[in-house]
């Protein structure tokens, strides 16, 4: 089956130490709790980040692979999450994974109908090394954010785009 092959690819491009669980619940694939190693990968330690993962993967050969549809059900269950959700999308044509962020797609969501929103997936989303090492920070800013646990004063990048071409970036600090 597409779906256990996809899982199989993205668990064995996730660390070893992290844990996977499947939920008897609705809307998300699995569960994934990020554990550091510790003494030559013998022992490992929890960090308590937790990630939820929903799968999306595709045999097609077509750039249909770019473009996933989610029912607003669903995508509203994601966002009450206590946790972040992480849609992955499998290429099993091209046998390379995708993966962004339920909360960072919001920005851009298309409504495909009343029912449902398309996720849009690029090369910028694809799932590398360097990606997969990046996942814990990720988890990590976005609990932080969730529990108001954020330091003062607050740095934030602001992207002002006037066309596809041009853009103002700059670092502000908002005092406490």
């Amino acid at each position: 089956m597409l779906e256990d092959e996809s899982f199989l690819k993205l668990k064995q491009r996730f660390p070893r130490t992290w844990t996977w669980t499947k939920p008897a619940d609705y809307g998300i694939d699995r569960i994934v709790e990020i554990f550091t190693d510790l003494d030559d990968e013998r022992v490992s330690e929890t960090t308590g980040l937790l990630f939820a993962v929903q799968g999306k993967a595709t045999a097609s050969t077509t750039n249909s692979w770019r473009t996933a549809r989610v029912g607003w059900e669903k995508i509203e269950y994601w966002l009450s999450l206590p946790m972040p959700v992480l849609v992955v999308r499998y290429r099993k044509h091209a046998n390379k994974l995708y993966a962004t962020w339920v909360h960072d797609q919001m920005r851009h969501l298309e409504v495909a109908t009343t029912l449902q929103a398309t996720i849009r997936f690029s090369e910028a989303d694809l799932l590398t090394a360097e990606r997969v090492a990046a996942l814990g920070l990720e988890v990590a800013r976005a609990r932080d954010l969730r529990g108001g646990r954020i330091a003062w004063p607050l740095k934030v990048w602001v992207d002002s785009r006037v066309g596809p071409s041009a853009a103002l970036s700059k670092v502000v600090t908002l005092p406490l």
